[in-house]
């Protein structure tokens, strides 16, 4: 896979941008606030149709424009590709594939790929359990679309029945009726994402060997928001589920709310058997997130049966010196975007790479 143009239009501080970008390492470089990490937002975009920093489609839109667009080039499945983003203020997002207006945004899930690697990322280990779910739906969506549609459908039913447990006369008989759909929903996303993280963990274990010369394991668990061993069977798990509402079900009448399902599940990071969130220091967490963004590199590979793009916004400066160097090697051979302050850093680079200097929303 490779993104061989960006252009942007009215996107964040970029009134216009067209450039062509290098097949190897490319590093945009500049001040803070100068719209460095503005070009990757506008990448990843592509590959997860949303921004890796939560903004809404109408805040990507230059402050004193009604519309904006973003556009790629790429190569992708063995042939050459476009694609681009149509932005409003008061409506959706549009999307053009190819030519070819798609009335799903999602539409490029498995077509273009991208892993992106950013500070916040160090947060993964002690942040919430909403932002280890994101991370792995993220992930497991742009290689299966099925699985977002199946996402799609449980916070549909899942919002439905929480609503009508807020009524004031609530019908059981319905109530069942959601269980029985969000059994059969809930035992598909749990086996997608199990075996997703049983890979990724196994995949993890390589690249922290890699990354620590052998010295550290890691373990990635699959935590079930309902306590049980989970049978890899859809079907065998699909009847737990069932059972599981029915045990609820007066708790959740009083409470108000579904108690259980994949809106509870957790994952959990082990370092040489220990917690890592509680037994870890900074430098460890570091390697245990490196190590799963390769991890997730090469689950995406190994997938797709190319590579994804490396997206790097501004990680360099976190890690040290030798965790800088095993990801520099890493990525030799990929097509990389990373940004930095380090105006220097193309010089410390011993592979082919192009610098770019971003100012004030202009590539100079």
């Amino acid at each position: 896979m490779r993104l061989n143009k960006l252009k942007l239009k009215n996107f964040r501080n970029y009134n216009e941008l067209e450039i062509d970008l290098y097949e190897g390492i490319n590093i945009f470089y500049g001040e803070n606030a100068q719209g460095k990490t503005n070009i990757l937002e506008s990448i990843y975009l592509f590959s997860s149709s949303k921004s890796h920093r939560g903004a809404k489609d109408r805040e990507l839109i230059s402050f004193d424009r009604e519309e904006g667009e973003i556009s790629i080039e790429f190569n992708s499945q063995k042939r050459e590709q476009s694609a681009s983003f149509k932005l409003y203020k008061n409506k959706n997002k549009e999307l053009t594939v190819n030519g070819i207006e798609k009335t799903r945004q999602k539409a490029l899930f498995g077509v273009f790929s991208t892993v992106i690697f950013s500070p916040e990322d160090l947060n993964l280990i002690k942040g919430s359990p909403e932002e280890r779910r994101r991370f792995t739906d993220t992930d497991i969506s742009q290689i299966k679309p099925d699985y977002y549609r199946l996402l799609k459908d449980y916070k549909r039913v899942l919002n439905q029945k929480n609503n009508h447990l807020k009524e004031p006369n609530i019908n059981e008989g319905l109530l069942d009726v959601y269980d029985e759909k969000l059994s059969s929903l809930a035992a598909k996303i749990t086996v997608y994402r199990l075996r997703f993280i049983v890979r990724l963990s196994e995949l993890a274990t390589k690249a922290i060997y890699y990354i620590s010369d052998s010295k550290e394991n890691i373990e990635i668990k699959y935590k079930p928001g309902i306590d049980m061993k989970i049978p890899e069977s859809v079907k065998e798990l699909e009847a737990i589920y069932k059972n599981e509402f029915k045990r609820v079900r007066k708790e959740e009448l009083l409470k108000k709310v579904t108690l259980i399902g994949p809106q509870r599940d957790d994952i959990e990071f082990y370092l040489n058997g220990n917690d890592a969130s509680v037994y870890c220091s900074q430098g460890q967490q570091r390697s245990i997130i490196l190590s799963l963004k390769l991890a997730e590199f090469e689950f995406m590979k190994e997938i797709l049966g190319e590579n994804p793009i490396l997206l790097l916004d501004d990680i360099l400066s976190e890690l040290d010196i030798k965790r800088q160097n095993k990801l520099l090697n890493f990525i030799r051979d990929n097509q990389t975007v990373i940004t930095c302050t380090d105006k220097d850093l193309y010089k410390k680079i011993k592979y082919p790479c192009k610098a770019y200097l971003v100012k004030e929303g202009r590539i100079i």
